[in-house]
């Protein structure tokens, strides 16, 4: 794991520049019950938490502010959470929508001073990194990037416990699985300190879970104190095999999918927040999202029900 250390991007004296752990992942990757995890540890949570629901019944750890002014920044750039707009629209620099999201941050989590050791989580900002970097003012995070097979992540966003946001077109959750950790990835900068997350093996492989304790210990011990003993006693209260949705066998592949999965079981398997290189999208990516985002209602089209 990369050390935390200063540079030249560290901000100026009183700038608005709060200090805290953003968790990054596609939906249905565990990032509700990693932050759920942060949060008993001792970082805090948004003042105003989405309800909990029935597919995630020990709530989300998502503030309703920050999540709905993602969506209407989404809808900003052309797409949806279910429908991404194109990559090239992401790196979006408008000084309102900065105030905005500063506005929707301190109302969640704060002041200035108020502010350190925070856990700010929602999925869309996988997709919206640039433009979060803009509202905390800094260019250097300290990142959980947290992932799952896509075996396990399409199988979740099936489910029926997802009411009005299930996704049972398995070629659409496919595709958001590969864009929203593929933007993951390339988004991480030079300067960050990023920690990544295999739910999969968090929930089941004990050596994996005996090598992360430590790993997360040190992660954040710059935001909130801990150690690896309490972070071990919290994987073992907070993360449990009843987690999981069901286990797979692996499904087929395109050759980039496969290449974008080897990238992320090879940052697993290091733990040190290297993602390596990041290759190509699959070409039917972007198809499909190109031809989603001329429905008329992206959440309930053909595109969503398959």
């Amino acid at each position: 794991m990369r050390l935390f250390r200063r540079t030249p991007h560290d901000p100026e004296p009183g700038a608005f520049a709060p200090e805290g752990v953003v968790v990054l992942g596609m939906h249905r990757s565990g990032t509700s019950s990693v932050v759920n995890l942060l949060s008993h540890l001792g970082l805090h949570g948004p003042q105003d938490p989405m309800n909990p629901k029935p597919d995630n019944p020990e709530g989300f750890g998502e503030s309703l502010g920050i999540t709905h002014l993602d969506d209407l920044l989404l809808y900003r750039l052309g797409g949806a959470w279910q429908c991404p707009p194109p990559s090239s629209a992401l790196d979006f620099d408008d000084p309102d929508w900065i105030e905005r999201g500063r506005a929707a941050f301190t109302t969640s989590f704060g002041g200035r001073d108020e502010a350190r050791g925070w856990v700010l989580k929602d999925p869309r900002i996988s997709l919206l990194l640039p433009f979060w970097r803009r509202v905390l003012g800094r260019e250097r995070l300290r990142i959980l990037c947290v992932f799952r097979s896509p075996e396990q992540v399409v199988a979740s966003l099936a489910s029926e416990r997802r009411g009005s946001s299930q996704m049972t077109n398995e070629v659409l959750a496919m595709a958001n699985w590969e864009r929203y950790n593929r933007s993951m990835l390339e988004q991480l900068g030079p300067d960050d300190t990023v920690l990544f997350a295999d739910f999969d093996r968090l929930l089941h492989d004990e050596e994996y879970r005996q090598a992360f304790a430590p790993a997360a210990a040190a992660f954040l011990s710059p935001v909130m104190e801990t150690s690896p003993a309490s972070v071990a006693v919290g994987l073992e209260e907070r993360l449990s095999w009843g987690k999981t949705t069901s286990r797979t066998s692996p499904g087929v592949l395109s050759p980039e999918r496969e290449a974008l999965r080897w990238t992320l079981d090879r940052t697993r398997t290091h733990l040190d927040g290297t993602p390596g290189a990041v290759g190509p999208e699959d070409p039917s990516t972007e198809e499909l999202f190109l031809e989603h985002r001329q429905c008329e209602d992206p959440k309930t089209c053909h595109h969503v029900s398959g």
